[in-house]
């Protein structure tokens, strides 16, 4: 892969890689947090796949992927963060 090339849906943002992808009809960006190099382009790449498949599958669960993206209360979801007291029950 040519230094310039990203996968399809993998995008520089600011030095780190984000990916976007179609989520009930809208167009999402999701950062990933890890730098621009060619190994993780080519992993986000392949994240990205996941996504779009699981997406297409119905099986797609965008709390669990991305549990503290701020994309989870436009889409009317919340992270669930488990306390003490529910693990004990």
């Amino acid at each position: 892969m040519a230094k310039s090339a990203y996968p399809t849906g993998v995008e520089n943002h600011g030095g780190t890689l984000r990916i976007w992808f179609i989520y009930k009809g809208s167009r999402v960006r999701e950062s990933l947090g890890v730098p621009d190099t060619p190994k993780n382009r080519k992993v986000a790449g392949e994240l990205r796949a996941s996504v779009c498949f699981s997406i297409k599958t119905g099986s797609f669960n965008y709390a669990a992927q991305f549990p503290d993206s701020p994309n989870l209360k436009r889409f009317g979801m919340e992270s669930k963060e488990i306390t003490v007291l529910e693990l004990a029950e």
